[in-house]
């Protein structure tokens, strides 16, 4: 099943919204997850099949961060937006990244992100090695968390490594293009050396396990290993999910894992839950 039918199917299985689905969970905004995209050295013929592959309603921003050349002006923002219906920009300062849209990085910036709003900063010309997407992610991973999704594709050298690394520790999610699908593998090979690879895949299967990766129950454990219900719960609210959080309250992960006093509080709400997805069915 490819990820247009996919959405298509979770978007006619959910059960629509009535005045009394309103009146009991609380409203909260979308997640929103930002991918940062790392390419350099044979990055855009990457960049282009993950575009192609990508719908325009995601509900993700999309951050590209590429090497780019000092002495030209990049042709990036048109050449992504031939491979995409979103709209394509070039990041500027202050720019807020809004969902189901592309920001490029431009010439001569180093790029980070605070509070949803990208920043840009005069980059310095030496002679050592481009570190622009190491340092986006690092700012990525502090302001997102576990929203924070990166992408590391074709390119030479070891750039975004350590960003990825940051994205992992702080919970979100890290894809590395497939070796043998990248024309420079050396970016690539190094971040999955350093085991903070969650996925590796050639760029056109990316989107489908970002998009899977976003609708996951994002189940939340304590350090002592129970679950933490009041964040999880609300995480599925935020998605006003029903079939959800039902699924949640009997999964076994769930039953394992919380106590006594969480398992007990979940499942009285499980009848209410039921009650409220009987109505909606049938409005």
């Amino acid at each position: 099943m490819n990820l247009v039918n996919l959405m298509e199917q979770r978007t006619t299985s959910e059960p629509r919204k009535t005045q009394a689905t309103e009146s009991v969970v609380p409203h909260f905004d979308q997640p929103h997850y930002i991918v940062a995209i790392g390419a350099s050295a044979g990055g855009l013929e990457a960049i282009h099949e993950f575009f192609d592959n990508t719908p325009e309603n995601s509900n993700v921003s999309f951050i590209v961060i590429q090497h780019l050349s000092a002495d030209y002006k990049s042709l990036l923002v048109e050449l992504v937006s031939k491979h995409t219906h979103m709209k394509v920009f070039e990041a500027e300062h202050d720019m807020p990244a809004h969902k189901n849209c592309v920001y490029v990085i431009p010439n001569n910036k180093l790029m980070t992100i605070q509070d949803g709003k990208l920043k840009l900063a005069a980059k310095i010309l030496d002679k050592g090695p481009n570190t622009a997407i190491d340092t986006f992610l690092y700012s990525l991973a502090e302001d997102r968390g576990a929203y924070s999704i990166a992408v590391i594709l074709s390119g030479t050298g070891s750039d975004g490594t350590r960003g990825a690394e940051a994205v992992k520790k702080a919970g979100g999610l890290v894809i590395a293009q497939e070796p043998s699908s990248a024309k420079f593998d050396g970016m690539p090979n190094s971040a999955i050396s350093s085991g903070n690879a969650d996925h590796i895949l050639p760029p056109e299967l990316m989107p489908e396990e970002i998009f899977e990766y976003t609708q996951e129950i994002p189940i939340q454990v304590l350090q002592n290993g129970k679950i933490d219900l009041k964040t999880t719960v609300r995480k599925l609210f935020e998605r006003e999910s029903v079939e959800d959080v039902l699924h949640l309250l009997s999964d076994d992960r769930f039953i394992a894992g919380a106590g006594e006093s969480e398992f007990n509080r979940g499942a009285c709400w499980i009848g209410p839950i039921r009650d409220i997805s009987a109505k909606e069915s049938k409005a």
